[in-house]
């Protein structure tokens, strides 16, 4: 065997050189494989004229190899593998975490309470109003009030429907919302969310306040008829909606005495002494909006030539009594209406104000006047 170009180890000793009369070398080679082998050399013979004496081995320190199970991890490797695993399992706590909340709340807006059961007749989720409703956009909103807006939304079936975005500085308690919520999810009528022309308003309305009245089991008051609370839609046909203050009697069955509640204008006089609710405060609550549609005024009203606040019931009933009645119809109309049309609106609104709640008609009277089922009106006692 030939010396290598390049030794690895070269070790010299002068005191070796007394013995040698020339250069010497000695190797060894133990790989037997591509792998390169670490050896460690305890001792050696050799003899360059002879066989190499034997080793005594008896002397010669102990050597223990280290275990080949750790000889591949350094210590980062170590740490990578337990910070991994660490991960590992937080990511799967938390995965499992996730499908629990999601099962729990599931199961939680699948449990129907049992007042649901008798009023509530559907429930869809945000994401379905949403949709309806082009994202809440301010294109679909019917109206608005001091508790949120109203939204025109269509279901994927085609419904229409009102949706109420409840502001959350809104000052309805949970108590109004509710009763809006079972007034409205046990009624099904088209005009009580649902002009062409004013009168078309106040027929839709009119129709819509007597199925309140007289078209289901029970009687259900409004007790908040203005109109804030009717809807156009995109079609002007009007909707009767915001039942926050609707309360619900047997037919037939007197009505308690209750707070005063409802608006200032729409109010009907004997509310102040009564307090107690009745289908004739809402027929009064009505007879306002009458004339506020045929003469484009508020309830009440502010006049710089008058002292006190002028009120609309009150305005119209001293025209009808100077025998110019249509002189307070609405400006904006500029004379274009049938005259005795705007009499017979305007006197069906008196007719409803009247101070008297025995004396108004019923919606039902109403409603057959305003399709022209009934050419009489009742008779207005000042």
């Amino acid at each position: 065997m030939s010396k290598p170009i390049t030794p690895l180890l070269t070790y010299r000793n002068p005191a070796i050189a007394n013995y040698v009369t020339s250069d010497m070398y000695v190797g060894f080679s133990a790989s037997k494989t591509t792998w390169v082998e670490a050896q460690r050399v305890l001792a050696w013979s050799f003899s360059d004229t002879d066989v190499a004496r034997n080793i005594n081995t008896t002397n010669l320190p102990v050597f223990l190899l280290q275990s080949n199970s750790n000889s591949g991890l350094s210590t980062g490797a170590k740490v990578g593998i337990i910070c991994g695993s660490v991960a590992f399992f937080l990511c799967l706590l938390g995965v499992c975490y996730y499908v629990w909340l999601k099962h729990n709340s599931r199961n939680q807006e699948d449990e129907i309470e049992d007042w649901e059961l008798e009023y509530w007749p559907h429930r869809y989720s945000y994401e379905e109003l949403k949709e309806a409703t082009n994202g809440f956009s301010d294109k679909e909103v019917l109206g608005a009030g001091g508790f949120g807006k109203v939204y025109k939304g269509t279901l994927t079936n085609k419904t229409e429907v009102a949706v109420k975005c409840v502001n959350h500085d809104s000052k309805q308690g949970l108590r109004e919302f509710m009763a809006e919520i079972l007034s409205m999810g046990r009624l099904q009528h088209k005009n009580l969310v649902q002009m062409r022309g004013r009168k078309k308003v106040l027929t839709d309305v009119a129709e819509g306040l007597h199925y309140l009245h007289h078209g289901w089991e029970q009687v259900v008051v409004h007790r908040d008829i203005k109109s804030s609370n009717v809807l156009l839609g995109f079609d002007m046909r009007a909707r009767l909606g915001d039942f926050g203050l609707a309360k619900l009697y047997t037919q037939g069955e007197e009505p308690g005495t209750t707070r005063v509640v409802g608006t200032l204008g729409y109010l009907a006089l004997e509310l102040a002494m009564l307090a107690s609710p009745t289908t004739a405060s809402d027929v009064y609550s009505f007879g306002v909006v009458v004339l506020e549609v045929a003469c484009g005024r508020k309830p009440i009203e502010t006049w710089q030539e008058r002292e006190e606040d002028v009120v609309l019931v009150d305005l119209v009933r001293e025209k009808y009594e100077e025998r110019k009645l249509v002189t307070v119809a609405d400006e904006r109309i500029k004379g274009e209406y049938d005259v005795e049309e705007m009499e017979a609106v305007l006197k069906l609104g008196l007719s409803c104000c009247h101070p008297d709640p025995v004396h108004r008609p019923t919606m039902k009277e109403v409603v057959a006047l305003l399709l022209g089922e009934d050419a009489t009106l009742a008779t207005i006692i000042m």
